[in-house]
């Protein structure tokens, strides 16, 4: 296994002649031949220390990482999981829908009903315009509407970056 080290990208072959790209993000020890599809491990990544866990504001888990979570925590994966950790979490449920439990209270939002062209970019975008939504002032509920609007819409095409919607076109997806 690689040293741990900084941040820094290598390249590497992958597969015969097919050459990728990996760009690490920690100093932790690296998991081998994690670039390919057919290496690829279906756990979450390290667990956070809890005390990091709760400097978050925010924490938007998928149903694997929830379930981790929880099970470190020793309690189940849904609202009790705010409880838990003292903040406020929205956890993924893919194409069926998303849910949030947060000082204002639980809810349960409905994805967007979409012709899925590409997901690469979904849960990114799904974090990313809620950041910036709660940066601006606006409260949990309509920051997680408007994700779902703007995943809904990355999904619909493809690519990573390029599919991401700009502001302007989430909002009239929107309707507002």
């Amino acid at each position: 296994m690689p040293k741990p080290g900084p941040i820094r990208s290598r390249r590497h072959a992958c597969r015969g002649r097919r050459r990728c790209s990996r760009r690490w993000r920690s100093t932790r020890p690296r998991p081998p031949s994690s670039c390919g599809a057919r290496h690829r491990q279906s756990r979450p990544a390290l667990p956070l220390a809890l005390e990091t866990l709760r400097l978050a504001g925010l924490l938007v888990v998928n149903e694997d990482e929830a379930e981790a979570t929880a099970a470190r925590l020793g309690c189940a994966a849904e609202a009790t999981l705010h409880a838990a950790l003292g903040l406020d979490v929205v956890r993924t449920l893919g194409e069926a829908s998303s849910e949030a439990a947060t000082a204002e209270g639980a809810w349960q939002l409905p994805a967007r009903a979409v012709t899925a062209i590409d997901t690469t970019a979904a849960a990114d975008c799904f974090v990313g315009v809620p950041a910036a939504i709660l940066d601006r002032g606006a409260p949990p509920r309509a920051a997680m509407e408007r994700a779902s609007v703007a995943a809904a819409l990355a999904c619909a095409r493809p690519g990573s970056q390029a599919s991401l919607p700009r502001r302007a076109e989430a909002d009239r997806a929107a309707g507002a």
